[in-house]
């Protein structure tokens, strides 16, 4: 089997010829192809930033709950489910669980005052999230919960607040 020689040069040269001819008769089209060309090259750009965006950051954003008009109000202020939220995920970031703080936090917690301090939660970071960029392995309280807690601490977590199937 014989190699084909790689080819250097320009290529058939009238056909080069003509295109030059060409495009010295008609800048303006010349003109419109170029411009054609950065326009889909500028949609290209914003297509690929615009998926990386919503994979990264949209797809995984935080969705609030809505409270239950069928239950109590909320038994807390946002103020205090604020500061629930805070103890909340100091009690359960890192390597261990401060347990008494966690069920502290519950105590008294009605449903609409869960839903309070799920918003005021949001969706945070774990403590063995390796990544850089987005919040794709960001947790919302009940994951967090889920993640760090056995069934037996849930079920605990559930008598104290009397809410059942919440986490």
């Amino acid at each position: 089997i014989m190699m084909k020689k790689a080819n250097k040069k320009l290529g058939n040269p009238a056909v080069a010829a003509a295109v030059g001819a060409y495009a010295s008769q008609r800048p303006d089209v010349v003109g419109k192809g170029v411009k054609i060309g950065f326009i889909l090259l500028g949609l290209s750009v914003v297509a690929v930033g615009g998926m990386a965006f919503y994979y990264l950051y949209w797809q995984h954003r935080f969705v609030p709950l809505n409270y239950n008009t069928n239950y109590a109000p909320s038994s807390i202020t946002p103020s205090e489910a604020k500061i629930k939220a805070e103890s909340l995920y100091k009690a359960m970031y890192g390597m261990g669980t401060d347990f008494s703080s966690v069920y502290e936090a519950f105590k008294g917690v009605n449903y609409n005052a869960f839903i309070d301090i799920y918003n005021a939660f949001g969706k945070r970071k774990p403590a063995d999230d390796m990544s850089f960029i987005g919040t794709s392995n960001y947790l919302t309280l009940t994951e967090y919960l889920k993640s760090d807690l056995s069934k037996s601490e849930l079920e605990k977590i559930r008598s104290l607040t009397k809410i059942k199937g919440l986490f």
